[in-house]
């Protein structure tokens, strides 16, 4: 089995445990901590982009990321 190959299955199993446990946890917060769903909502996306931000600027760098500034605020403004 090949380093690319192993890495993809890697992946995958990783994606279906972190998509499979998000009902789980998004139940457990609503049900027995008795928490908002739009708040659990909220911080699951916030998260979610606060880790795409930085995935972006480790690969790309900052001052790439930083460029693309304008057509982010169109993409944001489109909705």
């Amino acid at each position: 089995m090949s380093s690319s190959h192993s890495r993809g299955i890697a992946y995958g199993l990783a994606a279906s445990v972190l998509w499979g446990s998000t009902y789980v946890v998004a139940r457990y917060l609503v049900e027995v901590r008795e928490l908002d769903p739009y708040y659990t909502a909220a911080v699951r996306f916030s998260f979610g982009a606060l880790f795409a931000l930085l995935y972006v600027l480790l690969t790309q760098g900052y001052k790439r990321t930083m460029a693309a500034r304008r057509a982010t605020a169109q993409l944001i403004a489109l909705g």
